[in-house]
This record gives structure tokens, C-alpha cells and sequence, in this order.
């Protein structure tokens, strides 16, 4: 009779082969007849795929059918039975395939203590499906031959080697400094590493002992969620599309077994939270699962909302808890973080970088930007969410970056609605570039009202004077010199302690009466790690208390947009009247041939104040 595996990965036959006994099989028909785990009754009972390991196992083989390597990052609910899936996968491969090597590391000692009892439960029991087994059994030496055991060179500790016609070992370590670093490997699962300490470097040496030549690898990065960490920042960037891994989320209640019958006279709707209703109604989940649900979550979790959806998770976004001190509301974030994915799948943002061509003038007093076109590339710093309309006022604000991880971060907001309709993220170009596609982004939304942070980064504004753009945001400070009042006039903004509240208080505030605002993923996900940061002294006293990125994440692109709100004053709040009443598009020329008049009589006007540039 077909297993459910057999049913569900019809198509799947030749993605992933293993031969065996001088035969090609898929992996998976060799792991459900060879294979035996101990479920949880603790019976031994032969391996057979579930529908959530089927589905897995479907992915990694439309990501090979794609022409890429596998490499899967898995964020999921306690006790799918990936680890498990991925130890089964990989022990096949490795024992009937010569010169696999394969590493995992888990998170604790007594976690891949745990991994590595299940390598060897596999191998212990591949001979209770053969045929022949009584004779190997009787005199192993005499009918080794008919053992479907391979021979192992080495089998100590969390480490054994087959040596059949080549060297497979298979190696299982906990994290730490040096762990698995000088070896290589062609199959790697990292397991929980969500909490694993110094990720980040870890991860960046764990993944250089995989070759990208072996086209045959493979990479696991598996997980529960474990709050707003850098494997959140890790997560984020695989399901933005911004790595080799493709993101997989496995929900709690896809598996069958988290149900709970409901007992006759019981109002299940009258002691769920507000929060349990609004799940099992955007997710369609059924009465006796959500009954599961309410009795873990009151269990277990012991009327934890927190530690429940982080260990059950509906969604992504419920797998990573924010504390109570996030400055962006919460389910807000949650909400509009889970309309921005789902946009993203049915059409997801233009991506690029603007071509040009520059020219310095012989005193370098001037440069003329000529040739400019939007370059679509897959991981282009800019990201354009809505094109420009005609008429209408937009503004850009950027946030310089000092160096190091941080950003150079670009926002365009129509100043009309104040929704967010471009932006621009990169720690890998020079300021000067960024300053070149700045002035190109600000062209191409109709010559938009322009600001840049002065604290750090004043290149950026000389350079946007030196092409000559028309609308420079003013900022005007007063000045007392020999007891006369004057005002001084510079170009750009500057973040102090009095309007970096302002700008954030009225960012936050405007995201409250409107979630719409935010239309990109990165920006969306570095609001949902803004947080009230508090620091300490010894004694457990707060030192200080700054609202920023918590746990080491980003923030450029949050207060870009936070900018949005001190400079936008200065640009007009009304479509032009001429503006085509259907929101036609414009091209780049017309935006050109609408603008060049009042551009100049601005610059003229504003000359003539002392607020401007005379040319």
C-alpha cells in the first residue's frame, strides 16, 4: 500500500536519488523502508514521512528542479519532526554514498547528544527490514555480505565513519568557538541555532566549509523562533529575498496531531482571548485546534501569550516577541508586516540602481549629471514600491551612514498621503554614489524636495549642490553676533535631542492612524526591532534609555523616515493643478519639461531671499 509520502512526492522521483545495492532509488522510498525512529509511545517503528516533512521535502526538491543549490532556512513550531527528517535524509545519503561528509551542530551538548542518538538508532536498525536478517543475525562474519550495513571505520563519541568504498564521516558537535570550522562538508544542519551566541560569525564560518562548486550540497538552518535576535535579522533577509536561502515556515496547526476534541457543554468561543479569536479567524483554524491551542497556551505556557506564539507560531511575525518596549505598535507591525509578504508574493517590488554619466567642471565647483535610466538587478539598493504620478509633491530624505554595518538609507514619501513609495538601502557604496542616486531618484519623483543628515555625512548635501538640484531643503537657525540678530542659513538637516522625538513621536503616530504608510519589507522589519533600549550599571540601576534598534539590529531606515516628518513643511501637501486626473505615470523627460520652468524661477526666488544658491 503507498505510504503518504508516496502519494504526496509523485513528481519527486529524480530530484534527490540515492543508489543502493547497485539501484537508483529517491531518497525517500530508501529512508521509509531502511529507516526506524522511536516515536513517541517509545516504540521502534519504521520511519514514515508525515505531511509537514513531505512538504519540506518537496521544497528543497523544487529548489534543485530551480538550478539552485539547497539551502533552507526553517523556522518552525515545536516538535514537527524536521530534525528528524533532516537526520534521516542525510544518514541516507551519507552511508550508501562514498566521500559525503556531514556536519551538525546544535545548540547545546545534551541537544546534539540527542541528534546523534538518532544517527545511530538508524544505523543500529537497518538490518530489521532485510530479508536475510535471521542469518546475519545467526553468524554475522559468515553473511556480512548480505548486511545492509555499510562498514564503519570509526564509530566513537557523536562521530562515525563509513569506509565501503570511500569516507563518509558523519559528525555531530554543539556550538562553540571552533566548532566544525576546519573541516568541509557537503551536508550541514544547524540546528535551533536561533539561539546560538555570536551567530553572525559563527554562521559566516560554518557556511564557508560548504563548497558552492559541490552542486550535490546541501545547508539546514532550523529553528523555533527565540525573540528579536540576529537570527530575527537572519530570518528577515532570507524572506525578503536578500540571501541563497530560501525562508520556510512551518505553522503549528498544519500538523494533525495538535488537536484537542471539544467536550460537549463547553462554550470554547467564550474563554478564548481576543487575540486567540482573531488568529483562529484570519487563519481559519478549526474549534478543536484552536481548544489544542487555548490548553497549551494555559498550560504549558501557563497563560504566557509571549512564550505560546513563539513555540506555536501562526506566522512568522508571531514566532519573534517583541518586548513591551517596541515604540511601533505591535500588531499593528504584525498586521502590515503580513500584508507587505503577501504583496510581495504576487508582485514583488522593482529593484535596480540608476545608470549615469558625470562631468566635473575645471574648478570642480559644479557637475553635470547627463544619461540617467533605472537599471533593474535583482539585488539593486532600490527599491521602488510606486512609480511617480504626475503632479504630484514627493519628498527624499536620507540617512548618511559613518562606516562599518551601518546604511546609507534613502526614503521617498508622497507628501500628499505620506505613504512611502521608494526607497534606498546600502552599506556597500561610497557616500559620493549615494549622492549621485540620490539626485537621480529625486529627478525621477518630480524633482522632490531633497534632505540629508548633516551630523555626519555633510558630502552628500555639497555634492547635491554641486549638480545643481533645485529643491534643497533650508534650515534656518538664529545666530547673535556683536549683539545683532541674523539668521544663518545651511542646507540639509541635523538630528539633535530636541527634534529626534519630534520626528519619531510623529512617525510612530502617523503609522498608528495609518499602517499603509510602510509598503517596504526592510523598513517594516527594522520598526518591528525599535524599542526603548534601557542600559544599566552594576547594581541594576537604568543609566540611560535611547529609542533604537535593540539586540545590534538596524535602524537607518526607520529614522530616514522619521526624517520624512521635519523636513516635509517645506514641500507642497496639494497635487499640482495640472496634473493628469487619471494618476497617469510620467517618464523622466516630461517630469523634465514640467519642472525646468519653476525650477529656475525658484532657484531665482529663493536667491534673491539669501536662502538659496546663486549659479
Amino acid at each position: 500500500m503507498p505510504s503518504l509520502a508516496d502519494r504526496l512526492l509523485k513528481g519527486c522521483e529524480r530530484d534527490i536519488t540515492v543508489t543502493f545495492q547497485g539501484k537508483v532509488y529517491p531518497a525517500w522510498v530508501l529512508m521509509e523502508s531502511l529507516l526506524y525512529i522511536v516515536d513517541k509511545n517509545e516504540d521502534n517503528v519504521r520511519f514514515r514521512l508525515n505531511r509537514q516533512q513531505c512538504r519540506l521535502y518537496k521544497a528543497i526538491c523544487e529548489q534543485r528542479r530551480q538550478g539552485k543549490l539547497i539551502r533552507e532556512d526553517i523556522l518552525k513550531a515545536r516538535q514537527i519532526g524536521f530534525t528528524t527528517f533532516i537526520a534521516g535524509l542525510y544518514f541516507t545519503i551519507a552511508m550508501f554514498t562514498p566521500n559525503v561528509s556531514v556536519g551538525i551542530v546544535a545548540d547545546t551538548l545534551e541537544h546534539s547528544q540527542g541528534i546523534f542518538e538518532k544517527y545511530q538508532h538508524f544505523y543500529d536498525c537497518l538490518d530489521l527490514n532485510n530479508p536475510n536478517r535471521e542469518l546475519i543475525e545467526e553468524d554475522p562474519k559468515k553473511y556480512a555480505g548480505l548486511s545492509y550495513k555499510p562498514t564503519l571505520r570509526y564509530n566513537k563519541g557523536q562521530t562515525m565513519l563509513r569506509t565501503d568504498k570511500g569516507n563518509s564521516p558523519i559528525h555531530v558537535m554543539a556550538v562553540g568557538d571552533s566548532a566544525g570550522r576546519s573541516k568541509t562538508y557537503s551536508l550541514l544542519h544547524l540546528s535551533e541555532c536561533a539561539f546560538w551566541d555570536n551567530l553572525g560569525k559563527t554562521l559566516k564560518s560554518l557556511l564557508k566549509t560548504v563548497s558552492r562548486k559541490n552542486l550535490m550540497s546541501m545547508v539546514f538552518l532550523e529553528t523555533t523562533g527565540n525573540g528579536f535576535n540576529a537570527y530575527k535579522d537572519r530570518w528577515d533577509r532570507d524572506l525578503g529575498g536578500n540571501s541563497a536561502f530560501d525562508a520556510y515556515f512551518e505553522r503549528w496547526f498544519d500538523n494533525p496531531e495538535y488537536s484537542e476534541p471539544i467536550p460537549e457543554g463547553y462554550d470554547l468561543m467564550a474563554h478564548l482571548e481576543p487575540w486567540e479569536l482573531e488568529r483562529m479567524e484570519r487563519y481559519k483554524v478549526s474549534p478543536e485546534k484552536m481548544n489544542w491551542y487555548h490548553n497549551t497556551y494555559m498550560g504549558e505556557s501557563d497563560g504566557d501569550r509571549n512564550d505560546v506564539l513563539q513555540e506555536y507560531p501562526f506566522s512568522p511575525v508571531d514566532a519573534f516577541v517583541a518586548s513591551g518596549n517596541t515604540v511601533f505598535d505591535k500588531e499593528l507591525i504584525a498586521q502590515r508586516k503580513s500584508e507587505i509578504l503577501d504583496s510581495m508574493a504576487k508582485k514583488a517590488p522593482e529593484k535596480g540602481r540608476f545608470t549615469y554619466s558625470k562631468a566635473f567642471s575645471e574648478d570642480g565647483s559644479r557637475i553635470e549629471m547627463s544619461g540617467i535610466a533605472f537599471a533593474d538587478t535583482r539585488n539593486g539598493p532600490i527599491s521602488i514600491m510606486s512609480k511617480p504620478v504626475r503632479g504630484r509633491p514627493y519628498v527624499v530624505t536620507c540617512d548618511p551612514n559613518m562606516g562599518g554595518s551601518d546604511d546609507v538609507a534613502i526614503q521617498v514619501v508622497d507628501n500628499c498621503s505620506g505613504r512611502q513609495v521608494a526607497r534606498f538601502k546600502s552599506n556597500e557604496l561610497p557616500l559620493d554614489e549615494c549622492a549621485y542616486q540620490l539626485y537621480c531618484l529625486g529627478r525621477m519623483y518630480n524633482w522632490a524636495l531633497m534632505s540629508s543628515e548633516t551630523n555626519v555625512g555633510q558630502i552628500v548635501m555639497d555634492l547635491l549642490i554641486k549638480m545643481r538640484y533645485p529643491k534643497l531643503y533650508v534650515a534656518q537657525s538664529e545666530a547673535y553676533e556683536n549683539f545683532r540678530e541674523t539668521v544663518k542659513v545651511s542646507y540639509g538637516h541635523k538630528t539633535t535631542k530636541g527634534n529626534r522625538q519630534f520626528m519619531i513621536d510623529s512617525f510612530a503616530m502617523a503609522f498608528r492612524q495609518d499602517p499603509t504608510i510602510v509598503s517596504d519589507y526592510d523598513t517594516i522589519c527594522e520598526m518591528e526591532s525599535f524599542q526603548l533600549v534601557e542600559r544599566y550599571d552594576g547594581k541594576g540601576n537604568v543609566t540611560s534609555s535611547k529609542q533604537e534598534a535593540a539586540g545590534g539590529a538596524h535602524d537607518d531606515l526607520v529614522m530616514a523616515f522619521a526624517a520624512f516628518y521635519l523636513v516635509r513643511g517645506q514641500q507642497s501637501a496639494v497635487p499640482d493643478k495640472g496634473s493628469d486626473a487619471s494618476g497617469r505615470k510620467m517618464t523622466l523627460e516630461e517630469i523634465d519639461e514640467a519642472v525646468e520652468r519653476k525650477s529656475r524661477e525658484a532657484r531665482v526666488k529663493s536667491s534673491q531671499k539669501g536662502f538659496g544658491i546663486s549659479w
